[in-house]
C-alpha cells in the first residue's frame, strides 16, 4: 500500500473521519463517547466497596493509556495506507524471482485462485481505484455520522460551556429504561416520580462522598468533567503526534516483540482458556461421559438383548416334529407339576 490518498481520495476522506473519531478528537463522535467513558470511570468511586481504594483512578489510567495507544496505531495505519511511498508494486520478501502472477512462498504450487491468506504479486500495470458506489456511498454515510453523529449525545458539561444547556438527546431518549435513584436516596425511584434536574448551584448542598459533590450539574462536577475532556483531547493529539513521529518516515518500522506478538494475549487465551476447555470437552465429556457412559449404557443394553436373542433363536429350528416335541415336553412338565402337588395335598 502507501500513497493511496492520491488514487482513492474519497476513501481517504471517509477513513480520515473514522480515524479522527476513534482517536477522540472533537467534534467527531468518538470524542463524546470516549470522554463519557473516561469521565464515568474516573468518577465511579462509589462502585468500589473498599474504603480509600483508588480503583476508579487505576481503571481510568488503564483506559487513558489504551486510548493513547489507539491513537498511535490508528495513525500508523493511516500513514501506511494513505501517505508515504507507494509500495503495492514492491516485491515482497521471497518473491523477487517469481513471475508477476505466481503465488509466493512455500505454497507456490497451490492453485492460483486460492484464498488462504498468502500474498500474491500484483501486475506492473496495476493501479488502485475507488470502490464502486455500492461501497462508497455507505462509506460516506458512515463518515458523516462519525463526524456529526456524536452531537446527539453532548454531555451537559460541554453544552453548558457555550450556553446551550441540556441538549443530550441520547441520554433523555434512554431515560424510560434507566432506573433513577429515589429522592430519599434509597432504591430506585417510583414510577412517575420525576427526576429533579439542577442546572445551577442549589441552595441546599448536594450529597457528598469523600467531600465531593455528586450532583452531575454542580459547578465542581462540571469543572472536573471539562478538565478531563481537555486532558483526553491533549492525550489523543499526543498519540497522533507519537504515531507521526515514529512512522512518518518509516511506516514499516519493526515493533517491539511484545507488540508484534499482540501482548501474547492469543497465547494466554488459547493456553489457559481454549485448550483446557477443549481437552475437558474431548477427554472428559466426549470420550468419558458421552462415549464411555451414555454410549456404554445404550450399547450395553443393545448387546445384552442381542445375546439373549442369539440364545433364544436356537429354539426356532423350523421342524414341526421339534415343535411337537417341545409341546409334549411342556405338557409333561405341567402334568408332572399337578401330579406332584396333588399327591402332596392328599398325603
Amino acid at each position: 500500500m502507501g500513497n493511496l490518498k492520491k488514487h482513492m481520495p474519497i476513501t481517504f476522506l471517509t477513513m480520515a473521519a473514522g480515524w479522527l473519531a476513534i482517536c477522540g478528537i472533537p467534534i467527531w463522535a468518538g470524542f463524546f463517547s470516549k470522554d463519557e467513558i473516561l469521565y464515568r470511570t474516573f468518577a465511579a468511586d462509589s462502585y468500589f466497596p473498599v474504603a480509600d481504594f483508588p480503583g476508579n483512578k487505576v481503571l481510568w489510567v488503564v483506559a487513558t493509556l489504551t486510548a493513547i495507544l489507539t491513537a498511535v496505531y490508528m495513525t500508523r495505519m493511516m500513514i501506511m495506507t494513505f501517505w508515504g511511498k507507494e509500495r503495492f508494486h514492491d516485491a515482497l520478501p521471497g518473491e523477487e524471482n517469481l513471475d508477476d502472477h505466481s503465488p509466493v512462498g512455500e505454497h507456490a504450487d497451490a492453485p492460483a485462485d486460492d484464498d488462504d491468506g498468502e500474498h500474491h504479486s500484483l501486475p506492473h500495470d496495476f493501479k488502485p481505484h475507488e470502490s464502486p458506489w455500492s461501497m462508497t456511498v455507505p462509506l460516506i454515510a458512515l463518515a458523516v455520522l462519525s463526524t456529526i453523529g456524536g452531537l446527539v449525545g453532548i454531555p451537559y458539561a460541554m453544552s453548558s460551556f457555550v450556553g446551550a444547556g441540556e441538549v443530550n438527546v441520547f441520554e433523555h431518549t434512554l431515560e424510560p429504561v434507566i432506573a433513577e435513584e429515589s429522592k430519599d436516596g434509597h432504591g430506585p425511584a417510583a414510577i412517575g416520580e420525576k427526576k429533579e434536574v439542577k442546572h445551577t448551584a442549589a441552595v441546599e448542598k448536594p450529597e457528598t462522598v469523600s467531600g465531593e459533590s455528586h450532583d452531575e450539574h454542580s459547578p465542581v462536577v462540571i469543572a472536573k468533567e471539562r478538565w478531563l475532556a481537555l486532558l483526553s483531547t491533549v492525550l489523543a493529539v499526543l498519540g497522533i503526534g507519537i504515531g507521526f513521529a515514529l512512522f512518518r518516515n518509516n511506516p514499516l518500522r519493526k515493533m517491539p516483540l511484545l507488540l508484534e506478538q499482540k501482548w501474547r494475549l492469543d497465547e494466554f487465551y488459547n493456553g489457559y482458556i481454549v485448550d483446557p476447555i477443549t481437552k475437558l470437552s474431548r477427554e472428559g465429556l466426549w470420550k468419558g461421559f458421552d462415549l464411555g457412559f451414555i454410549d456404554g449404557v445404550i450399547n450395553g443394553i443393545g448387546h445384552f438383548v442381542a445375546e439373549v436373542g442369539n440364545l433364544v433363536r436356537h429354539l426356532q429350528v423350523g421342524f414341526i416334529r421339534s415343535y411337537a416335541a417341545f409341546i409334549m415336553l411342556g405338557a409333561i412338565v405341567v402334568l408332572g407339576y399337578f401330579i406332584y402337588y396333588g399327591l402332596k395335598l392328599i398325603g
